[in-house]
């Protein structure tokens, strides 16, 4: 059984084809925020996807980030013909980058183990964002869902030869955290050869006011919540925040 960060490495290479990293909603959405004078930043960027397709509708400057160094390769290995820049790096070291960005994104806050580090991963934020700048937390829709009854699912993808299985579930549910058992297991059945590759991660799943409770402890504040990326859909699946600094 791996920790969190060999996990990330070990599933970096197959993760695209079995995940969807980003998905057309998300652009859209994160399009409406950025222009080419924006300076981004994405938090916990994994295979680098989403700058990856902003970068076809933009010329901005972008910064990824993950504290996975095989999922920051694969970024570079995607993204290197234009000028985003990829970084190996935990979010919660967000200021010893030293800039001031116009935009931070962020859905992968909520991975944070711990209620402390999830503040303290806000913190850094705000000490990098620029005067003017938001803060847009893109985070899966827990506090309503039992995920007692949606607690265990499977997914397959053929690449190849081969036959990646990707297995979730929810484990030891609390009001405001859960445990996700998750494993990937990829059958090479020209190889004939089984790969396996398992992690337990923890997961907050805070609800809106809380998260508004710890926003104005550091003078920020909710701007806007949109459901979906905006989108028409009666299952709400995840939520964004759009934040700011409190005015003066």
């Amino acid at each position: 059984m791996s920790n969190s960060l060999d996990f990330m490495n070990e599933i970096a290479y197959f993760y695209d084809k079995i995940c969807e990293p980003c998905n057309n909603e998300r652009i859209n959405f994160l399009l409406k925020y950025l222009n080419n004078k924006s300076n981004f930043i994405d938090l916990s960027c994994s295979t680098g996807e989403t700058i990856f397709k902003l970068n076809k509708n933009l010329n901005c400057k972008m910064t990824g980030i993950d504290f996975s160094e095989k999922m920051i390769e694969i970024s570079k290995t995607k993204n290197f013909n234009n000028k985003s820049q990829f970084i190996t790096l935990d979010m919660n070291l967000l200021s010893t980058l030293n800039t001031k960005y116009d935009v931070i994104y962020s859905n992968s806050i909520n991975w944070n183990p711990k209620l402390e580090l999830f503040i303290n991963s806000l913190k850094q934020m705000v000490h990098c964002l620029s005067s003017k700048g938001i803060i847009i937390l893109d985070l899966p829709y827990l506090e309503e869902i039992d995920l007692i009854k949606h607690s265990e699912y499977f997914h397959f993808k053929s690449y190849k030869n081969s036959v990646i299985e990707k297995f979730s579930k929810y484990l030891n549910v609390k009001d405001e955290s859960a445990t996700l058992f998750q494993s990937y297991s990829i059958f090479d059945f020209k190889a004939r050869n089984e790969f396996r590759y398992s992690c337990y991660l923890d997961i907050l799943k805070l609800k809106i006011k809380t998260i508004n409770d710890i926003l104005n402890d550091i003078n920020l504040t909710i701007e806007e919540i949109f459901y979906n990326y905006d989108t028409d859909c009666t299952k709400k699946f995840n939520y964004q925040l759009i934040i700011k600094r409190k005015s003066l």
